[in-house]
Parts: structure tokens; sequence; C-alpha cells
């Protein structure tokens, strides 16, 4: 859940300048607001592909097609509702919605929710990110200053709040060293 929460923050803290600068100003800024709205999708598009293989390994293909047809469903209306009125940001609010609404449905439906506090982790990882980049907006207008302010604030609360621990450092070093 941290590096799904991670990995927008810092994308986003970059997407205005990179993108403006490559494209000279016609994809940055103006796509900024869609994009953030659909990187928000990924803790929950994570949450619930795991949800997804617990209930596939359990043959509750039902269930499974049930909740996809319900977010189908949701999208199809909401894009016929929204793309008209509002256009991509419209359409990418629709769609952090129907994965909202998916997530919880996987969630209802899933062993996983027997876990104590298995929804904490994607509460608490989504409220750093998003706290860590707006804060780190505020501060600096500098887009590198602004991603090592943000990266630097992001790690340190999940540290505090426990959600990084010192055996997770280890794991990801051992990784990196094979």
């Amino acid at each position: 859940m941290i590096l799904a929460c991670f990995i927008p923050l810092v994308i986003n803290l970059a997407w205005s300048p990179v993108f403006d600068s490559l494209t000279k100003n016609k994809y940055g800024s103006v796509n900024q607001w869609t994009f953030l709205i659909l990187s928000c999708c990924l803790p929950f598009q994570y949450i619930s592909n795991l949800n997804w293989s617990v209930l596939f390994a359990q043959d509750k293909l039902k269930t499974i097609l049930r909740i996809t047809a319900v977010t189908f469903l949701i999208i199809l209306a909401g894009d016929i509702i929204c793309i008209p009125r509002w256009g991509g940001t419209g359409a990418a609010a629709v769609y952090l919605g129907a994965m909202i609404i998916e997530y919880l449905n996987y969630f209802r439906h899933s062993p996983l929710r027997q876990v104590s506090g298995s929804y904490i982790s994607l509460l608490i990882c989504l409220l750093a990110a998003f706290f860590s980049g707006f804060s780190a907006i505020l501060v600096t207008e500098n887009p590198w200053l602004r991603i090592i302010l943000a990266s630097s604030l992001f790690f340190l609360l999940t540290w505090a709040t426990r959600q990084l621990r010192k055996s997770d450092l280890k794991f990801v070093y051992q990784l990196i060293s094979r």
C-alpha cells in the first residue's frame, strides 16, 4: 500500500513540469486534475486486485461477476452523465467513485476483512500521501524540492504510523541486492 500511494504522489508532483516541458504546455497543467483523480484510483485497484485473487482462489466467481457488473454499470451510467458536462475530469471522477465502490464490495465479501485493521493501511497511506503532497506544494514552487520534501514527509508519516517498519526496509534491501 505504501508503494501504491507513494508512486502516484511522486508522479503527480512531477506531472505538470515534466509534461508541460515535453509538450509545450499542451498536456501537463491542463490535465493535472484528471491525472490526480485517476492516480487516486491506484491504491483502490491494488487492494481490489488482492481481494479479487482471494475470491478467485475460493472459486467465488459469481461474486466476482456481480461486483464487476456493478462497477461496469456505475462507470457506464456515470460517464453518460458526466462526460458531456465535465469531460475527462468527470470521467476520471466517475472511475474513482466506481473503484471505491468496487473496493467496498470486494472488502465486504473477502475473508481479508477479518484481518484486524486491513483497511486502516489504505486510509493511513492515502492520508499520508495527500498531506505530504499538499504540504510540499504549499512550501515551495520548485518541483524537485517538492518531490524531495513530499517523499521525506511521506516516509516519515508512514514510519510514525507504523505502516513502514524496519523489517520492510531490510526486505527491500534484500530484493535490491540480489
